[in-house]
């Protein structure tokens, strides 16, 4: 049985133990928004590569598990174990200023993708940021990251029922995506 609880802290051999981090798929989400004077209507639409799309992140270097560390320390990271393992993990970052809490990594080991545990750690850290108070949640993603958060997005969007802004950025490997709570 899976326990989803608060991390204390991440070491690099719990990262590795996660296995590969990254994905492959084969179809993308196309962004597009259009504004008049009366509204704004963002679709979303789910289009197939003609390629298949590979992305494989680079181990996590020193300065990233230390921002890590300092996130973790904050009190709203949560792993999901399994017989006491780490087999998934959701760090977040508290951003004070704006009352609002960013997701900066969802990872769910290779033996235990598509079982529903990346659901779990989003469903926990949704109680929890609405029982700290936070304004909203800030999550990103690829357009590509269309197999990882097939299943996740729609427990995200069901969070609220409503998107509050949702952005395309190239530079930063995903794609903004404030919800409101």
């Amino acid at each position: 049985m899976i326990e989803v609880r608060k991390l204390d802290r991440l070491t690099r051999e719990e990262l590795r133990g996660l296995g590969h981090d990254g994905y492959v798929t084969d179809s993308k989400y196309k962004v597009a928004k259009e504004e008049c004077q009366e509204r704004t209507v963002i679709r979303i639409e789910l289009v197939k590569l003609k390629e298949p799309f590979v992305v494989e992140w680079p181990e996590a270097s020193d300065d990233d598990l230390e921002r890590y560390q300092r996130m973790i320390s904050q009190g709203f990271s949560l792993g999901a174990y399994e017989e006491d393992k780490l087999v998934g993990i959701v760090i977040t970052e508290a951003k004070s200023w704006n009352n609002s809490l960013w997701i900066w990594d969802v990872q769910v080991s290779d033996k235990h993708r598509r079982k529903g545990i990346a659901s779990l750690l989003l469903d926990k850290l949704t109680v929890l940021a609405k029982d700290a108070g936070f304004r909203i949640m800030g999550l990103r993603y690829r357009t590509q990251m269309f197999l990882p958060f097939r299943y996740t997005t729609r427990p995200v969007l069901s969070w609220t029922g409503s998107i509050c802004h949702i952005t395309p950025i190239t530079i930063w490997p995903r794609m903004a995506k404030l919800l409101s709570l």
